[in-house]
């Protein structure tokens, strides 16, 4: 019986994305999308209970709110916030939580067809709260990009990132980036019996890309990822140590075009 020391989240070390053998249906699966249809709920409820603050004490330090408090907005200006591959919508409701004032916040989902579709079921009382999916055009000014735990998995990181600058956002906002002091490559990350190829990228050489683009670093953590339940460092033992990442890392970079 294989015990959870046996188990290991990825396995396999890839040159580049095109070796890597994956199945391309995962994000579009029953299994995938009933994991982010119970996320979403339970955050939801949260959301809606009289009594409630655990939704503050459940992002392990994301710093969307954070960032969004600090904007200087004028009463009648919303902030307006794009979130690629941001599930059903439970960033803007840590936004709604967050916030102590009563912000207008706009804010725009790009997700898969099915996830869309049940988040729009979800969230029809907000009608603040859109999804795309594909990239929208959006009116200045767009405030926030956030990406999180997401880009490890696009192949073109650099030019999803890229299509960002017609935006012109304020800030973008990275969290849960797999990057580090470490050799970048392509590995297989297993989800109930599928494999989805996963970046895990050398930092210096992923910023270096990023602020190619116009994007300038301003802030830098780690970030903890939840695995298994468990918050805490990568399990990465069954990797060459120049492959091994500790934790993941947030980042905050500012356009300067």
């Amino acid at each position: 019986m294989m015990t959870e020391q046996d188990f290991n989240i990825w396995e396999g070390v890839y040159e580049n994305w095109d070796l890597a053998p994956a199945d391309d249906d995962v994000f579009a699966s029953d299994i995938w999308v009933d994991k982010i249809s119970r996320q979403a709920l339970k955050i939801f409820e949260s959301y809606h209970s009289p009594d409630e603050l655990p939704l503050n004490t459940s992002i392990h330090e994301n710093a969307l709110p954070l960032a969004s408090a600090m904007l200087s907005l004028n009463d009648l200006e919303p902030l307006r916030v794009l979130d690629f591959g941001g599930g059903m919508g439970t960033g803007y409701l840590y936004l709604k939580t967050s916030l102590c004032a009563q912000k207008l916040i706009e804010y725009h989902i790009v997700e898969g067809e099915a996830i869309c579709q049940r988040g729009k079921e979800l969230f029809s009382s907000h009608p603040n709260l859109y999804f795309h999916q594909t990239l929208p055009s959006l009116p200045d000014p767009v405030h926030i990009i956030h990406l999180g735990s997401s880009l490890q998995y696009i192949e073109n990181w650099n030019g999803l990132i890229g299509s960002f600058t017609s935006l012109k956002p304020r800030y973008l906002i990275l969290t849960d980036v797999l990057a580090g002091d470490i050799k970048s490559f392509v590995t297989i990350q297993k989800f109930h019996g599928k494999k989805i190829r996963t970046h895990f990228k050398n930092l210096k050489e992923f910023l270096s890309a990023v602020e190619q683009l116009g994007f300038h670093l301003i802030f830098k953590s780690n970030y903890y990822t939840t695995i298994c339940g468990k918050i805490g460092p990568l399990p990465m033992q069954n990797f060459d140590k120049k492959y091994q990442l500790e934790h993941a890392c947030q980042l905050i970079l500012e356009w300067i075009g």
